[in-house]
């Protein structure tokens, strides 16, 4: 792209009527072109400043093209407006830095009054859909970033399931024809089971004393793919189990703009809240490690999202600093990026990027701590000094992140990294391309795509399960053991399915519950 064509479609880039396409060309001119990237910045600089004029409870600032359509409401605004908006005009002129460029700044805020303001009115729109506590600006303006803070409505809808809702859910599965394939275990640990088909999502609580059904979510209600196909549905259990986001997962070429409706399922209050729109294969997600959390990002690298568990709110970030690589979160609610370089971004700074000067590649947070990898060392890092915890070699290459699994691998072996715990464990690289499911400790992993259940040791060991189903329709419970969802013999219906557990040490498998 020439800088003729990026003027041109500078104003469009920034208030996001562009196509995808485009957007990417964009971006991509902006990071190789200096004097384009200044231009870009002292425009967003300028909007941002005028967006912030009108910021006040229950109004947002659109773009231009929507705003003018809008009506005139005088009585919106406070005698206090003229204050602030001489405030902001100062700033303006101080950006623009030069004598000149102060005169010119009053004179913009002369016109603007003199003509403007009569009409302001119809630079604001009231938010809807019922946004009580609607979009708040926490932070000042950061040349390419800014945090939006929107607390999210609540919900009304019949997807809240509620006892007589899960009795109506339970009912349906039992008269439902079998469809086009099994019983999917997304999440699985002693206390909770919760499994998928084509039509619900079901947890299993096998703490209470009923060790019964206790949660259900139809998703044919929810707009997030199907069970099969180009656009799927798609699960990111918390680390713990205590909640789950669903969403889509569309990753073909001509699928990659489908956006739809993204969800947190808090598995323990049986409460399924929208955060947003958006398509799991073009982000880069996270939970913290306590379940608060939840972490969204375009890899483009556009605007990161952190949804806050307890608060129920959405913190938008403007991140534009290149493509996004990996990101993590804290239980704290800070976030780390991987892009050009490495950025951290903190919940107490209103997630304002900084780029930190360490080397290497992020791999997440122990505490408070960051764990970086550079040349063959793993290092700890408390933003003032580097300690040395880990070596696996400099002959060894990062490879991937896999959901948790941060892997390493030279000609002959991979290691996968637990970095919570800061070990590592060793596989033969013959398994370097399976698509793996690890236990809980990471020593062992089964192929999801194999024919049967094949459990590969970091040992060495190898056990086979001939007589097992698809490997696919199993998940770990523990270190020893596999759950599955399998259907009755002679099954019609969704609801005649047991659930089985699996002892890899004595290859015995049991049925934990059977559906009535």
């Amino acid at each position: 792209m020439d800088c003729n064509i990026f003027n041109k479609n500078l104003m469009a880039y920034i208030e996001k009527d562009l196509p995808y396409n485009v957007r990417q060309e964009m971006r991509q001119h902006i990071e190789e072109c200096e004097a384009c990237r200044a231009a870009y910045e002292k425009k967003l600089f300028t909007r941002e400043q005028f967006s912030e004029i009108f910021s006040n409870d229950q109004v947002f600032f659109s773009s231009v093209s929507t705003a003018v359509m809008n009506n005139i409401n005088n009585d919106k605004y406070e005698i206090g407006f003229f204050k602030k908006l001489s405030n902001h005009f100062k700033k303006l002129s101080n950006h623009f830095k030069s004598f000149a460029g102060g005169y010119v700044a009053l004179g913009v805020m002369v016109a603007f009054v003199i003509i403007i303001v009569p009409r302001m009115g119809g630079m604001a729109k009231k938010e809807s859909m019922s946004m009580k506590n609607s979009t708040e600006n926490k932070a000042e303006s950061n040349g390419l970033s800014k945090t939006i803070i929107t607390s999210l409505p609540e919900d009304k809808s019949d997807l809240w399931d509620t006892e007589n809702n899960l009795n109506e859910n339970l009912n349906d599965i039992k008269t439902r024809e079998l469809g086009v394939g099994p019983w999917m275990v997304v999440y699985s640990d002693k206390d909770i089971i919760y499994f998928y088909n084509y039509s619900h999502l079901l947890v299993y609580n096998n703490s209470s004393k009923e060790k019964s059904i206790s949660n259900a979510v139809n998703l044919m209600k929810l707009d997030v793919g199907s069970y099969q196909g180009s656009s799927v549905v798609h699960f990111i259990p918390s680390t713990k189990g205590k909640m789950c986001a669903i969403g889509n997962l569309s990753p073909e070429l001509d699928m990659k703009d489908v956006k739809k409706n993204l969800y947190i399922f808090n598995v323990e209050k049986n409460k399924l809240k929208p955060i947003g729109k958006g398509n799991l294969a073009m982000l880069h997600t996270g939970w913290s490690n306590l379940s608060q959390y939840f972490v969204y990002a375009d890899k483009s690298g556009e605007r990161v999202t952190v949804y806050d568990s307890v608060k129920e709110e959405n913190n938008q970030i403007a991140f534009n600093r290149g493509e996004i690589k990996s990101i993590y979160i804290s239980d704290n609610g800070d976030v780390l990026i991987n892009s050009n370089k490495i950025y951290l971004l903190r919940k107490e700074n209103l997630y304002t990027p900084v780029e930190l000067e360490i080397p290497g590649v992020a791999l997440g947070f122990k505490d408070k701590e960051i764990v970086y990898y550079s040349e063959g060392i793993i290092y700890l890092n408390d933003l003032k000094n580097s300690k040395e915890i880990n070596r696996i070699g400099k002959d060894y290459m990062l490879d991937e992140k896999v959901e948790n699994n941060i892997l390493f691998k030279n000609d002959k072996m991979f290691k996968v990294y637990d970095s919570l715990n800061n070990e590592f464990y060793e596989y033969s690289n013959e398994y370097i391309n399976n698509t793996k499911r690890f236990s809980p400790n990471y020593k062992s992993f089964f192929d999801n795509y194999d024919q049967y259940v094949k459990i590969i040791n970091c040992n060495g060991t190898v056990k086979e399960f001939k007589d097992s189903p698809m490997p696919f329709e199993y998940n770990w419970m523990d270190d020893n053991t596999l759950i599955s969802v399998p259907f009755k013999e002679g099954a019609k219906y969704l609801g005649d399915f047991i659930i089985k557990k699996l002892d890899i040490s004595t290859g015995k498998e049991s049925i934990i519950f059977e559906m009535k």
